[in-house]
């Protein structure tokens, strides 16, 4: 597959992915508020938090079963990023952590917080796809998923300061 647009082609066309997206979605729905007591987070910030953690993971690893890359430049997702900005590969790093984002900071109303889970999961996910051969670690993956869900953090922030509201953790 040589492309993203081919990955999600195949993707759509694979009932158990299908299967395994509506197994998060559900699971994110129902443990979301126990996880979010635990943590003192809001219950549908930590809903939406479980939901993208497991789509990055399903659209990362689960697309890309039988098509290995152990080449041994792996490691190449923390170079430089300024040339591969408009490809689809690109494009879907920046929008797929942007839910993360924006749950992480619903969840937590904390910019420190939101910004240290969003780095782990963001070097969790690529060092998973450069150890397993699953997916490609490639050029400034690395900054383009932590830079969309960075956005999506300082939009939700700046936004809640600017309306007044979030205040009530309860929703």
């Amino acid at each position: 597959m040589d492309t993203t647009y081919e990955t999600m082609q195949w993707f759509i066309r694979t009932p158990l992915l299908k299967y395994a997206y509506i197994i998060v979605l559900t699971l994110a729905y129902i443990t979301g508020p126990w996880i979010a007591a635990g943590l003192n987070w809001t219950k549908w910030g930590t809903r939406l938090t479980l939901a993208s953690i497991g789509t990055i993971l399903i659209i990362t690893f689960g697309t890309r079963i039988g098509f290995y890359d152990l080449a041994p430049t792996a490691f190449t997702c923390a170079n430089t990023i300024t040339s591969t900005w408009a490809t689809p590969e690109s494009i879907l790093n920046l929008v797929l952590t942007i839910p993360l984002g924006a749950g992480l900071y619903w969840a937590t109303y904390s910019i420190k917080t939101s910004l240290l889970i969003l780095l782990i999961t963001v070097i969790t996910v690529e060092t998973g796809q450069a150890i397993t051969g699953l997916g490609t670690c490639q050029n400034g993956d690395l900054a383009r998923n932590a830079i969309g869900g960075t956005l999506a953090i300082l939009g939700f922030a700046i936004g809640k300061n600017l309306t007044g509201k979030g205040q009530d953790r309860g929703y």
